[in-house]
C-alpha cells in the first residue's frame, strides 16, 4: 500500500531553452488597399496586460503567449486543459484523479503543484478578470465566448504575489459593447456531446451597457463501469454569467459581473491495468551489499512477493471472511488480475463515483481616471465554492483505495492600484496594496484495504476533518523607464505577509482511535498531537529587474531577474502527531534572457527565450510506505 509524503529538498536548478515559431498567438487579418490590387497578408497583434497595463504582445518584455478568444474557438479549445496543444511549457491537468474532474493542476517550465489539497497552495496563479483564484479545486475553467487568455512564464511574485512562482494563466471575459447584439452556438459531438452557448448584449442606457452569457455543456463519458452502467469521464456542467459596465462619467467606469457553475458529472475515469505488489507491511528487497531495490515499474522498493498485506492478509482473510459474502462472491475471490478488463473503457470498480460541484463569484472593478498621467483601479471579489467529489481507486468491487471530499471554500480579495506616467512620459509605473482572506473545509473519508480491523484488530482506514484561514497582504511597487528610445529598464519589488490557521482531526472510523488532532479546547499532550490550531506565517520579498532594447522596430531583445515562492504549511495528509511540524515557503530565482522578432513584413513571427531556474525548499509529494505498513509522512 503506497501514499504521499512531503520532502523539503534543498536547492535545485534549471536550464531550458524555448524558441517559438509559430502563429499561435496571432488572428490572422487580411488587409488590402482601396483599389483591390495589393493584398496583403500578415499578425493582428493581441493587446495583452501582462504588466497591468495595456501592451502588445509582441512589444512586452515578457515571456507570454495570448490566445484571443476567436483564436481558441478556431482552435477548439473549451477549457483550460485545450491551451496544452498550444503553449510551450505548460502543462494543465485534472492532476489527482482524487481532486475531482474539475481540479487544475498546472505546470509552467516544471514548476507547479500536484496536490489539491489545502494546506498545499498552486505554483501557477489562476485569475479571472485580475481575480486570484486561491483553490485548484474546481479551477479547470471552462472557455465560453471569453476576450483573450494570457499564460505568463516564470515567476510573477512583484506584480501577481504568491503562489505565482511559475508563472499565472489570465482568463479575461468579455465586457458589455453598449450595442444590442448577440449569438447562438450549438456544438454536437461524439458520445452524445450538445453544447450550447447563448450571448448578448444589450443598452440599459447611455451610461449602462449590460452582458449576459449562458452555456450547457453535455457529454457521455467514455469509461463504463461493468456492474452498474455508470460512465467515467462524462461533462454536465451548467455556466451563467452576467456584466454591467456602468460610465458613470468621463473620468469613471464601473464594471459589475457575477458568474455561477452548476456541475452534477461522475467521477473521473479509469481502469485498473496490471498489478503490482502491495508494499504495505511487505518486506523490502535488498541486493547483495544491503541495498534497497527499486521496482522498475512503479520507482519505488522492490519487495518480497506475497509478503505485503494485500497478498498476505487481504486476499486469504479479509476478502474470503468478510468482503465475499457481504457482495455475494464466491469464497475464492481475490483482488487480482481477474479484475483487469483488458479493455479501456470498461471499469470493474463500484464504489460511489460523483463529481459535484456549485462555484459562484462576485466582482467590481472600479477604472478613476483622475488626470492624464494618473489613475485608481480598485478590485473587489467574493468567490465560494462548494464541491462533492469520490473515487474508486482499485477499480475493483472491494474498498482497497477509496475517496470521498466534502470540499468547501470561500475568499474575498481587495486590490488598489494606483498608476501612472512621470518624468515627461519616460517612467511608466504602478503601486499597490491587496488583501485576501480565505476560509475553507473538508469533511473526507478515505478507505486503505478496508476491514482490516474486523479481522486483524487494525485499520488503515481515515476520517479526515480539516478547516483553514488564511490571511494575506501585501505592497507593491513596479515601474518602467525609458533611459532612450531604444533602450528601457524595469525594477519592482513587492512584500507579502502571509498567515495561515489550521484545525484538523485525523482519526481510524472503526477503532475510533485518533490520529492526530489539532483544535480549540483540546488539553495538549506530550507527544504534541493535542493542542490549540496549528498557526503560522511568513514573510517575502518578491524582487524584479528587467533590462529591454528595441534593436529595431520588429527586433527586441531582453533579459530579466525575477523571485517568486509559494505559501508554506503542513502535510495535507498527515498519521502522526510529528508531523504537525511547518514546511517552509518554496522559493525560486529565476533568469531569463529572449528575444521578440518579426519577419518577411510581419508574415513570420520568431520569440526566443532562455531560463534559468534556482530553487530551495521544493515542496513535492512523494508515494511510500514503511516496512510495517504504516503510512509516514515526512517533511
Amino acid at each position: 500500500m503506497t501514499k504521499y509524503t512531503w520532502e523539503r529538498r534543498g536547492l535545485c536548478s534549471t536550464l531550458a531553452l524555448m524558441a517559438s515559431l509559430t502563429c499561435s498567438n496571432y488572428n490572422t487579418a487580411f488587409a488590402a488597399e482601396a483599389d483591390g490590387k495589393n493584398a496583403t497578408v500578415g499578425f493582428e497583434e493581441i493587446v495583452v496586460t501582462a504588466r497591468k497595463r495595456e501592451e502588445t504582445l509582441q512589444n512586452v518584455p515578457v515571456s507570454v503567449t495570448a490566445f484571443s478568444g476567436e483564436g481558441l474557438e478556431k482552435r477548439g479549445i473549451t477549457n483550460l486543459q485545450g491551451l496544452n496543444n498550444f503553449t510551450p511549457n505548460l502543462e494543465l491537468s485534472n492532476g489527482r484523479p482524487d481532486g475531482g474532474g474539475s481540479a487544475a493542476q498546472a505546470y509552467i517550465r516544471g514548476v507547479g503543484q500536484s496536490d489539491f489539497l489545502f494546506p498545499n497552495d498552486p505554483g501557477v496563479g489562476l485569475y479571472i478578470d485580475d481575480v486570484y483564484l486561491a483553490r485548484s479545486v474546481g479551477g479547470m475553467l471552462s472557455l465560453v465566448d471569453v476576450e483573450r487568455v494570457e499564460v505568463l512564464r516564470g515567476p510573477q511574485g512583484t506584480l501577481y504575489g504568491k503562489n505565482t512562482i511559475g508563472g499565472a494563466i489570465k482568463v479575461v471575459t468579455k465586457k458589455p459593447t453598449g450595442e444590442l447584439g448577440g449569438k447562438v452556438k450549438v456544438t454536437v459531438g461524439n458520445y452524445d456531446q450538445i453544447d450550447g452557448a447563448f450571448s448578448l448584449d444589450f443598452p440599459l442606457s447611455e451610461k449602462i451597457a449590460g452582458r449576459l452569457q449562458a452555456a450547457t455543456l453535455n457529454k457521455d463519458g467514455y469509461v463504463t463501469r461493468i456492474a452498474d452502467g455508470v460512465d467515467l469521464g462524462d461533462v454536465n456542467k451548467d455556466l451563467f454569467r452576467a456584466d454591467f459596465v456602468i460610465e458613470a462619467n468621463d473620468n469613471l467606469s464601473i464594471h459589475l459581473a457575477g458568474d455561477i457553475q452548476r456541475q452534477r458529472q461522475n467521477g473521473a475515469p479509469g481502469t485498473l491495468l496490471t498489478m503490482v505488489d502491495s508494499t504495505a507491511g511487505a518486506t523490502i528487497f535488498l541486493d547483495g551489499g544491503g541495498n534497497t531495490v527499486l521496482n522498475p515499474v512503479t520507482n519505488q522498493p522492490a519487495v518480497i512477493p506475497g509478503s505485503g498485506l494485500i497478498e498476505s492478509l487481504y486476499n486469504p482473510l479479509v476478502i474470503p471472511l468478510l468482503w465475499a459474502p457481504i457482495l455475494g462472491l464466491p469464497a475464492d475471490t481475490a483482488f487480482d488480475e481477474r479484475w483487469i478488463t483488458g479493455n479501456a473503457t470498461q471499469s470493474n470498480g463500484t464504489a460511489p463515483a460523483v463529481d459535484h460541484n456549485d462555484i459562484w463569484g462576485l466582482s467590481m472593478i472600479l477604472d478613476w481616471t483622475l488626470s492624464e498621467t494618473l489613475s485608481i483601479k480598485s478590485i473587489s471579489a467574493y468567490r465560494k465554492i462548494k464541491a462533492t467529489f469520490s473515487r474508486d481507486g482499485d477499480h475493483s468491487p472491494f474498498p482497497i483505495a477509496e475517496t470521498f471530499n466534502n470540499f468547501k471554500q470561500s475568499q474575498l480579495s481587495q486590490e488598489i492600484q494606483l498608476s501612472g506616467i512621470s518624468f515627461d512620459g519616460k517612467l511608466n509605473w504602478i503601486a499597490g496594496v491587496y488583501g485576501f482572506h480565505e476560509k475553507a473545509s473538508d469533511n473526507s473519508s478515505v478507505n486503505l484495504i478496508s476491514g482490516t480491523f474486523d479481522i486483524a484488530g487494525f485499520e488503515l482506514d481515515l476520517t479526515p476533518v480539516s478547516s483553514i484561514k488564511v490571511d494575506s497582504i501585501a505592497t507593491f511597487l513596479h515601474g518602467t523607464y525609458d533611459v532612450t528610445e531604444k533602450l528601457s529598464v524595469t525594477a519592482g519589488l513587492r512584500y507579502t505577509y502571509d498567515k495561515k490557521t489550521l484545525s484538523r482531526t485525523f482519526s481510524n472510523p472503526q477503532s475510533g482511535h485518533i490520529i492526530t488532532m489539532r483544535q480549540d479546547g483540546v488539553a495538549a499532550t506530550a507527544d504534541g498531537r493535542f493542542g490549540p490550531p496549528l498557526e503560522k506565517s511568513w514573510s517575502e520579498f518578491s524582487p524584479k529587474f528587467g533590462i529591454d532594447y528595441q534593436a529595431a522596430d520588429d527586433l527586441m531583445f531582453y533579459a530579466v531577474y525575477s523571485r517568486g515562492f509559494k505559501s508554506g504549511g503542513w502535510s495535507p495528509r498527515p498519521q502522526v502527531g510529528t508531523e504537525n511540524d511547518p514546511f517552509e515557503p518554496e522559493t525560486m530565482n529565476s533568469l531569463e534572457v529572449g528575444t521578440k522578432s518579426k519577419w518577411h513584413d510581419g508574415r513570420l513571427i520568431a520569440n526566443f527565450s532562455a531560463f534559468y531556474n534556482h530553487y530551495k525548499n521544493i515542496q513535492i509529494t512523494t508515494v511510500r510506505s514503511d516496512p510495517g505498513g504504516q503510512l509516514i509522512f515526512t517533511g
